[in-house]
C-alpha cells in the first residue's frame, strides 16, 4: 500500500515534540512528510521571534532539510476562485497539491475547510488523529520510531508520552504503544 502522504502546517512544525515524531514517522516508512520553503520561513520566524534564538532554529531548519531533503516542495496556485476563511494559508495547499499530499496536518482546522479540499482530493486533520492513524496502519514502523524518539530524547517512555501529552498528542502516544495515563 502507498503510504499517505502529509503536509506539515507551520504550527506543526512549531511543535518540536510533534515534528520530531513526524520526522521519525517519516523515516520509518510510517508516511511520507512535506513541506515548503514558505511553511519552514513562517515556522522558524515564529520561533526565533518567541523564543530569540534565530542561530538555534536555524540549525533545526537545516538538519530538518537535510534530513529530507526530498520533503520540500514549492507551492503551485489554487484554482481560481478558490476561497479560503484566511488566504494566507492558500499556499499551504498548494503545497499539498505539488507533491500530490492527500493530508494537512494542522491545529488550525478552521483555516482549511474540508468543503474546500475534498474536491482537490485533500484532507485537513488534527495532527494527532492523522499521525495516529498512519501509525496503527504500520505497527512495526511504529515501534521503531518510537524506540528513535526515545533514544534521540535520551529519555523514558513516559516522559516521552508526557511531552506528546502536552503538545495535544495522545492519540499519536497510545499509537506509539507509550503510557499515555
Amino acid at each position: 500500500a502507498e503510504l499517505p502522504s502529509v503536509v506539515l502546517d507551520a504550527n506543526v512544525i512549531y511543535s518540536e515534540i510533534a515534528r520530531t515524531t513526524y520526522l521519525h514517522a517519516h523515516l520509518q516508512g510510517v508516511c511520507r512528510v512535506h513541506w515548503s520553503t514558505r511553511i519552514l520561513d513562517e515556522t522558524f520566524t515564529a520561533l526565533a521571534r518567541n523564543y530569540g534564538s534565530v542561530e538555534k532554529f536555524e540549525r533545526v531548519r537545516l538538519l530538518m532539510m537535510a534530513a529530507l531533503p526530498q520533503a520540500a516542495h514549492d507551492a503551485v496556485d489554487l484554482p481560481s476562485g478558490t476561497s479560503l476563511p484566511h488566504p494566507n494559508d492558500a499556499h499551504v495547499i498548494g503545497t499539498a497539491m505539488a507533491c500530490q499530499a492527500d493530508w494537512i496536518a494542522t491545529f488550525n482546522l478552521k483555516h482549511f475547510p474540508n468543503a474546500v479540499l475534498t474536491p482537490m482530493g485533500i484532507r485537513a486533520e488534527h495532527p494527532d488523529i492523522a499521525l495516529a492513524a498512519f501509525l496503527l496502519r504500520a505497527p512495526n514502523a511504529a515501534a521503531e520510531a518510537r524506540d528513535a524518539l526515545v533514544e534521540e530524547r535520551a529519555t523514558d517512555p513516559e516522559s516521552l508520552a508526557t511531552a506528546l501529552i502536552r503538545a495535544r498528542m495522545r492519540r499519536t502516544a497510545l499509537a506509539l504503544g507509550l503510557p499515555a495515563k
